[in-house]
């Protein structure tokens, strides 16, 4: 990169130099380009591997630590005798669960956004799009795999196992995701288990809004992606966990 940027500087500069000697020889003969070229990258504008890696690595990231102390969380409940706080009571699943995963949530989101902030403000690579946007992408992203966590462990009831599995699909959503390496053309499972995470659908927003500028309803899509995907987690999730608090009732 900095090869390219000296040896486009060192040629501006000549045919700058050499433009200014014939205008001195011939004034009437030398008139500006008409044409101005300015060249960029789609989805790296800023020609920055800084901005293109970090915007969407952390958030890839993140999503392994969501992932892992939501399962660890909800995973205590398993382990608890049948005089525990929530779980044993079937109508108290959803409400239960929102409380265990709320503050991973919000704590989360907050990093995310710290990460935001510091890249646009702090390192002069602004949004270019709806900030709003783009926070609304991440906050049904963490949602999602929050929900996806919780499911898991709901159905598995086995933290270790369930451990693994966060460590399989969090950790492969950043590597077929799309953002850094191509899928489109790839095999068929590639492109399905892409498809699926709800870190493709993030990265896809966080393209569109944060380095192309797009106008937010490009990215309508993506979102009702993330929602659907938030929606029928969640409602697995909650089933799962009302099952087993009602077996565990029924259990003398």
């Amino acid at each position: 990169v900095v090869r390219r940027q000296r040896d486009a500087a060192v040629s501006g500069l000549g045919v700058s130099l050499a433009t200014d000697d014939t205008a001195r020889v011939d004034p009437k003969g030398v008139r500006r380009p008409p044409l101005a070229v300015q060249v960029s990258t789609v989805g790296n504008p800023y020609f920055s591997y800084e901005l293109m890696i970090v915007s969407m690595l952390h958030p890839g990231l993140i999503i392994i630590f969501l992932s892992c102390a939501v399962i660890t969380s909800v995973g205590r409940e398993f382990r608890k005798v049948k005089d525990g706080p929530w779980l044993p009571r079937p109508s108290l699943a959803f409400p239960g669960l929102l409380g265990k995963s709320l503050p991973y949530f919000l704590i989360y989101l907050f990093y995310g956004a710290v990460c935001i902030v510091w890249l646009a403000w702090g390192r002069g690579y602004p949004v270019a799009g709806s900030l709003w946007v783009l926070m609304l992408g991440y906050a049904l992203m963490l949602a999602a795999y929050i929900a996806l966590g919780a499911l898991i462990e709901a159905c598995v009831r086995d933290q270790a196992m369930s451990l693994g599995a966060a460590a399989v699909y969090a950790s492969s959503a950043i590597t077929f995701s799309g953002a850094f390496f191509p899928i489109r053309g790839g095999v068929w499972f590639a492109q399905a288990w892409s498809a699926i995470q709800p870190y493709t659908w993030y990265t896809a927003i966080s393209a569109q809004q944060w380095q192309m500028g797009a106008p937010a309803s490009v990215s309508f899509g993506s979102l009702f992606a993330l929602a659907a995907e938030v929606a029928v987690l969640s409602a697995g999730a909650v089933l799962a966990v009302w099952y087993e608090a009602r077996e565990r009732e029924r259990t003398p």
